[in-house]
């Protein structure tokens, strides 16, 4: 999704895309028959959806929130904890629903033995940019 982002003309632009749809669609089809595949397919479904502008960011929240109990009941902590971090850069400095997801995610990060990692602070407190939606250390879309 990155390179989508940086593409600087439209011809790069187009084949970046296309290599993240189909790359979701594979994510998508391995997610039908492997259940460990599909916190990650909603991950990059819902910021695949943010790129294209074809998602509201509200729904795709909400898709990630379902995804993250999908990854506890598979016991995959740093699926969890990478749903998480893109809920994080989707909401609010002051949303209700921050603090719940930082302690979280600091819980994940002390489970993983990620808490001392140069990278933690922005996965428990990633940048919420007024121009768009924060995944993975990569923005992503404008918000809505």
């Amino acid at each position: 999704m990155a390179f989508v982002r940086h593409a600087r003309n439209g011809r790069r632009r187009r084949a970046y895309l296309t290599a993240a749809r189909r790359a979701c669609a594979i994510l998508e089809q391995a997610s039908r028959v492997f259940s460990i595949a599909r916190p990650a397919a909603a991950l990059h479904r819902g910021t695949l959806r943010l790129v294209l502008g074809r998602g509201r960011l509200r729904t795709v929240l909400q898709s990630w929130q379902a995804a993250i109990a999908t990854a506890q009941s598979l016991s995959l902590p740093m699926q969890e904890l990478r749903l998480r971090t893109a809920i994080l850069s989707g909401l609010g400095k002051k949303h209700a629903l921050r603090d719940l997801h930082q302690r979280h995610a600091r819980e994940l990060l002390r489970a993983l033995a990620l808490e001392s990692s140069p990278t933690a602070p922005l996965l428990i407190d990633p940048p919420v940019l007024g121009a768009g939606v924060n995944v993975e250390g990569e923005l992503e879309l404008s918000r809505l």
